[in-house]
C-alpha cells in the first residue's frame, strides 16, 4: 500500500522506431518530428519526440510498475519545459502527494530529466487503483 511521500525513479529513453510507430498509429505525421531540416526551422537541433509518445510511455510506467497493475488514470497534467529526442536517456521520478482513501485514488507528481539534470517535463496525474490506495 503507498504512501505520501513514496518516489519511484526509473530510466526511460525512447527509440526513434517508437516514434515511427506512434507516427504511423496516429496519423500525426508533423515534419518536427521527422525531418531534420523542418526541426532546425523551428529551433530544435534534431526531430522531436511527439508529446503524447512521451505521455503514454510514463503511463506504462504508472499502469505497470508505480502505482502497478490495475491502475487507471483519471485526469494528468503536462508542462513541457524542454524538447525530448529520441535515443537519449532520461530519468522519471514519480512522488505520491495526495491520497483519497474514500475513493482509491492518488495524486502523483512526475518529471522527467535529461542526461543532464535538466528538467524537460513535469506534471500531475489522479490515478485510481483499489489495491494501492485502500479505503480506510
Amino acid at each position: 500500500m503507498l504512501q505520501v511521500g513514496d518516489i519511484y525513479e526509473c530510466p526511460l529513453s525512447f527509440s526513434q522506431e517508437q516514434e515511427r510507430l506512434f507516427m504511423k498509429l496516429t496519423g500525426d505525421e508533423n515534419p518536427v518530428h521527422w525531418d531534420q531540416s523542418i526541426a532546425e526551422e523551428e529551433g530544435y537541433e534534431k526531430p522531436i519526440l511527439h508529446g503524447m509518445l512521451v505521455a503514454s510511455i510514463i503511463g506504462k510506467v504508472i499502469g505497470m510498475d508505480f502505482p502497478g497493475v490495475g491502475t487507471v488514470n483519471i485526469e494528468r497534467c503536462f508542462k513541457f519545459i524542454r524538447p525530448l529526442y529520441a535515443g537519449e536517456e532520461y530519468a522519471l521520478r514519480l512522488k505520491v502527494v495526495e491520497i483519497e482513501t474514500s475513493n482509491h485514488c492518488g495524486v502523483l507528481k512526475f518529471s522527467l530529466k535529461n542526461i543532464n539534470n535538466k528538467i524537460c517535463l513535469t506534471g500531475l496525474t489522479r490515478v485510481r487503483n483499489t489495491k494501492q490506495f485502500l479505503i480506510a
